[in-house]
């Protein structure tokens, strides 16, 4: 069992390493960042991007909750040993 500190705490719940969470949080965060950009366009000039920031959000919470689906198995498996 690894010890646990404040700085790696989150990375051992997860189960990842410092470089895959960044590049998860980094996709996500530049995901979100353009979903932004579009609503905000969006705001200005409502006949475009329409369904796009809809869609963008249904789909990172699909893949927020799978990942969070993955950790719980995780867990689960790892308290029935």
């Amino acid at each position: 069992m690894k010890k646990t500190n404040f700085f790696n705490h989150h990375l051992i719940e997860t189960g990842e390493n410092y470089f895959e969470h960044l590049l998860f949080a980094f996709i996500v965060s530049m995901w979100l960042f353009l979903t932004s950009i579009a609503l905000l366009c969006h705001a200005i000039l409502p006949f475009i991007f329409t369904v796009t920031t809809s869609g963008n959000i249904r789909k990172i919470n699909e893949v927020m909750q799978k990942r969070a689906q993955k950790l719980i198995n995780k867990i689960n498996s790892k308290q029935e040993e």
